[in-house]
Order: C-alpha cells, then structure tokens, then sequence
C-alpha cells in the first residue's frame, strides 16, 4: 500500500506542477488504496496522504473549476488503458528531486539497516 500511495503521490504531484493542467485522471489497480486518501482514520501511511492532500489542496485552490478522477482499471481485465499505462510506468524514469525521510525508498533503507543492525 505503501508503495502505491507513493507513486499516486509522485504522478499528482507532477501533474500538479504543470501550469494550465486543470484536469488530472489518474489511472490505477488499485482502487482501494485510493480510498485510503480521504480516510480520516489513524493508520501508518498518514505522512503520505498528508503530502498528497497538501498538493490537491494547492490544486483545487488555484481554480475552482479544476478536477481530479480516480478510474480502476484492473489489470486482469486486459483494458487497454491500463496496458498503456503500464507501458509508460516501466519507462518512467523517477528522480529524487529532495530525499527525505518520508520517501518509500527511505523507508525501506532504513527497515533493511534496522534488520542488519539486529
């Protein structure tokens, strides 16, 4: 889940930094992990949808017209969508622009010290 809240975090913020966007479509398996943004429950991944809320927060108020949508498309089903999609993922070239402790990688990096440090 974790994982999948940080590359839902990257592609908004992304499209977030682009000037004009006003309508983002976010493409996605996993649909339920998605629900997890907007659920005001405690669990570990609040750091996360705290940085995605702060970056749809900026986008909404730069207009009101402005509009994000969340489409499932499961992989099984074979849609192309989700073949193109999964497509450009692969050839995504991610650059850490400020590592900080809150990135995925971080995370895993210190759990792997933790584990060799026991």
């Amino acid at each position: 889940m974790e994982v999948e809240l940080f590359a839902i975090r990257c592609r908004i913020n992304q499209a977030t930094c682009i000037p004009g966007i006003s309508h983002i479509i976010i493409i996605t398996n996993v649909l339920h992990v998605v629900r997890k943004i907007f659920d005001s429950a405690i669990h570990p991944y609040q750091i996360q949808l705290i940085m995605i809320l702060k970056d749809l927060q900026i986008f909404f108020n730069g207009h009101l017209n402005n509009i994000v949508e969340f489409w499932d498309c499961p992989s099984d089903k074979k849609c192309h969508l989700h073949a193109q999609v999964d497509k450009d993922m692969k050839k995504f070239d991610f650059i850490l622009l400020y590592p900080n402790k809150i990135s995925w990688g971080f995370s895993k990096k210190e759990e792997y010290d933790n584990i060799i440090k026991e």
